[in-house]
């Protein structure tokens, strides 16, 4: 599969693990792709079973698949115009419900979140047992019930963030485990813009506290092993709340209207690849987009090499022979 189809075929199937019905037509489309894909094999095979052992079969066809398996190095020349019709085919297929299945998994997430910070505003989820069995019914109620409340939320983060990328928002579903955090952080947190981005960061990979250690000179004494994920009781969830995150499934743009993307606005109106990565990705200050890792490595072998053409030319050549 292309990158393209491959992505929104592993988004689909990870929103169908949640629950999500997925259109009879898409499936079909689906199918019949798989079985195309998995054909071309073993036909010289079935090409001289027909002919010795007169098994039946076209063999004019059987020949020309024989012939075609033989030059399967130009076979990309039939299979990327299919997989990009099919991936246009399944994305149309699967537009008409993905609103809806981006809706109800928000709401199933929501739900979660509103019963897990009711749970926190009880009792400390992370305390011992020795002093919650001190609590009455309430508390301890709302002390056991938090965890499961956790686990549902962790259930749904993964599907929601593929219903959200369905639905036009940026980034893919096979990313890098960096890729899904800048999307689900403001995709899941209500009041992203007004948190301390380091502590958020540190909530998220379950490190703590979340105020992180202050720098100190590099010397033998000051090192110290890297820090190790501390899940506790309530994994990420309770850190975030310990800092007055407010846990709820993004739906709307502050104007009111839906930040979910039509199926023919993918990279504009108010949708949901704006909205989201708006409150997230841009500096307090100014608003600028913050560069990424990548780019800023790329404008530095820019700068680089213009100094280097810069310098006389056996200069340039010491650099090339020892740079």
């Amino acid at each position: 599969m292309s990158d393209r189809l491959n992505s929104h075929v592993m988004c689909v199937d990870t929103v169908q693990t949640a629950g999500a019905e997925i259109p009879p037509v898409w499936v079909a489309i689906r199918n019949r792709f798989d079985e195309v894909d998995a054909a071309g094999e073993g036909m010289l095979g079935k090409l001289i079973h027909a002919v010795v052992d007169d098994t039946g079969g076209d063999l004019a066809m059987l020949y020309a698949c024989a012939i075609s398996e033989a030059l399967w190095e130009h076979s990309d020349r039939v299979r990327e115009p299919l997989r990009h019709h099919t991936v246009g085919a399944l994305e149309k297929a699967y537009a008409p419900v993905a609103r809806d299945v981006y809706a109800k998994l928000a709401r199933e997430f929501t739900k979660a979140a509103a019963a897990l910070q009711s749970c926190a505003a009880i009792i400390d989820l992370e305390a011992p047992a020795d002093r919650v069995i001190q609590s009455d019914a309430k508390q301890q109620r709302a002390w056991r019930e938090g965890p499961e409340h956790c686990a549902v939320l962790d259930a749904l983060v993964e599907p929601l963030r593929c219903a959200a990328l369905l639905c036009g928002s940026p980034g893919e579903c096979a990313g890098t485990a960096f890729d899904a955090p800048t999307l689900l952080i403001p995709l899941v947190i209500e009041n992203v813009s007004s948190l301390h981005r380091r502590q958020v960061w540190r909530c998220w990979e379950d490190l703590v506290p979340a105020q992180a250690p202050p720098i100190q000179p590099m010397t033998t004494q000051n090192m110290r092993e890297p820090e190790q994920p501390n899940p506790g009781r309530t994994g990420k969830w309770g850190k975030l709340l310990g800092i007055n995150a407010v846990l709820r499934a993004h739906i709307h743009t502050p104007n009111g209207s839906s930040c979910i993307a039509a199926p023919n606005q993918r990279a504009s109106g108010p949708n949901m690849a704006r909205a989201v990565s708006h409150s997230w990705n841009t500096t307090p200050k100014t608003g600028t987009p913050r560069p990424t890792h990548r780019s800023r490595r790329i404008h530095g072998q820019a700068s680089q090499a213009r100094r280097a053409l810069r310098q006389p030319p056996n200069q340039r050549q010491r650099l090339r022979e020892f740079g």
